[in-house]
This record gives C-alpha cells, sequence and structure tokens, in this order.
C-alpha cells in the first residue's frame, strides 16, 4: 500500500489529503484464476451423481453445458456421451467427461464386476448374464457350463432358483413371470421374442442348463432363464423360459427349483 500525503496551504490553513493506492495483480480480479474447484462423476443405470471438491458454495451443475440445476444428480438420462460441468459461486467451472459405456452399466460393487444394461419399453433389464459368484450356505448354488471357467466370462453362472432369487444386488432383482411377459409383448409378442432378444441389444445367450447329477445339455443350441414366480399348480417349481435361435416362439415351462441350474437375467426395480 502506498501513501501519498499532500500540503495545500489555503488562507493559511493546513489542509492534508491522504491518497491511498493499492496495487493488484491479475490473480485478485479473477477469483477463478487460483480456484481448485475440480468434480467426479459417479455413473451407472442412466444416472449421474457429482462430487465436488474445492471452489465456492453454492454449487450448480449441467450436462448440456447450458441448463444449470441445484441438484447433484441427474436420473433418466438418455443414452449417449456427456461432459458435466459444475459451477461455483464465483462462476468458476469444472468438467468431467461421462461416456455412453459408464452410463449404460450396473456396477456390482460386491465384486467389481460391471454389466451392460438396456432400456427396451419402460423396464431396464442386464444386457448380458449375471455372473455373481455365489453360493448359499453349504451347498453349491452356482456353476460355470460344463465346469469350464471360460465359459461364465461368455454365458455367465448357471444358478440354482435359491441362489437366483437371492444374489441380486440392491435395486435389482429376479424377473417375475409377468416382467417376462411385458418384455415379449415389447418386442412383438412370444412368437418372435427369441429372435428380437437374441440377436438386438438384449444379446439373448444360450446358456444350456446343468442338472442335479453334475451333467450340462444343450448349450450352444438352448438358453434357459429363471422366473421367480412360482407355479401354483406345482409345489417347488417356477416358471422359466427357454430360447433356441431357429424354434418358433419362447418356451415357457416350470422346473424344480433345486434340480436344475439356470441362466440368470435381472430386472431392475422401479417406483411406478
Amino acid at each position: 500500500m502506498n501513501q501519498r500525503i499532500f500540503n495545500l496551504f489555503k488562507l493559511n490553513a493546513l489542509i492534508t489529503i491522504i491518497l491511498l493506492s493499492t496495487s493488484c495483480s491479475n490473480n485478485d480480479s479473477d477469483p477463478c484464476a487460483n480456484s481448485t474447484l475440480a468434480v467426479t462423476a459417479t455413473v451407472e443405470e442412466y444416472s449421474i451423481k457429482a462430487t465436488v471438491t474445492g471452489g465456492v458454495e453454492p454449487y450448480e451443475y449441467s450436462i448440456d453445458g447450458t441448463t444449470f440445476q441445484t441438484s447433484d444428480t441427474f436420473t433418466d438420462v438418455e443414452s449417449g456421451d456427456y461432459t458435466l460441468t459444475v459451477r461455483d459461486a464465483n462462476t468458476c467451472t469444472s468438467t468431467t467427461s461421462v461416456t455412453e459405456a459408464d452410463l449404460n452399466s450396473l456396477l456390482d460393487e460386491r465384486d467389481g464386476q460391471r454389466y451392460k444394461i438396456v432400456k427396451i419399453g419402460n423396464q431396464i433389464w442386464l444386457g448380458e448374464n449375471f455372473n455373481f459368484d455365489t453360493n448359499i450356505t453349504t451347498t453349491t448354488s452356482s456353476w460355470c457350463y460344463g465346469d469350464e471357467a471360460t465359459n461364465c466370462n461368455t454365458y455367465g453362472k448357471l444358478y440354482t432358483w435359491e441362489a437366483a432369487s437371492q444374489l441380486a444386488p440392491e435395486g435389482w432383482k429376479l424377473p417375475t413371470q409377468g416382467d417376462w411377459q411385458v418384455l415379449f409383448n415389447e418386442v412383438g409378442g412370444i412368437n418372435v421374442a427369441h429372435t428380437e432378444l437374441m440377436n438386438g441389444d438384449f444379446e439373448l445367450l444360450t446358456t444350456g442348463y446343468r442338472s442335479v447329477t453334475n451333467e450340462y445339455y444343450e448349450s450352444p443350441q438352448w438358453g434357459y432363464y429363471w422366473s421367480s414366480t412360482e407355479d401354483s399348480t406345482d409345489n417347488n417349481t417356477y416358471y422359466c423360459y427357454g430360447f433356441h435361435p431357429d424354434y418358433g416362439e419362447v418356451r415357457e415351462f416350470s422346473a424344480l427349483k433345486d434340480k436344475v441350474a439356470f441362466g440368470v437375467r435381472l430386472i431392475k426395480i422401479q417406483n411406478n
């Protein structure tokens, strides 16, 4: 700070004027020059959640660079690549990239596996077979087809119904018979569903199955998948669905929950 004193004499009176001046750097005039504002994104299941450090609150958020909101979370985001921007009270900004692959995925935090997800109609499904390595109590309840670990990388695990009904990560579930039927109707009906679901983004696979005697059958001809719905006409049996690339329609049947192991596709629990 510089101080300059000027003495003015007028009518025998001394008037002292003190002028104060400050020197400013470029950084003082630009509050963002040394800003520590930073943003990271947690991305999955068509949602984006921002985590911010530094800067000056309050923060605002945008995924299109134009429209900002005060909430740090974006839900029901359309598939695509985005740039997440945070803006603080000084209008400083920070950005991070969001990829379509991460947006269209589910991260199972129990084992770190990330699964593709697909939206069909109003439903959100796994776009690949589940592959969580789980066994309930002391009983083996999940297997790789033919006891070959590499088959799990392709087809996912085969599960007993008991295991399949318990393994879903939070917010997901084994689909009901009704969930499957809604899916079939959405892609054109049960007569064409096998073609649409095996050849489209759903990528349904021919898993085969495992019998209670530890024998494996029908891969790569058929894919078998559990539902959570019990067949009321036959105790301890649950509805299942069989898919064959050349068969005329989806095969619906019921199977004993502890006698066979089938593949699993999970569906997201949604609040209507």
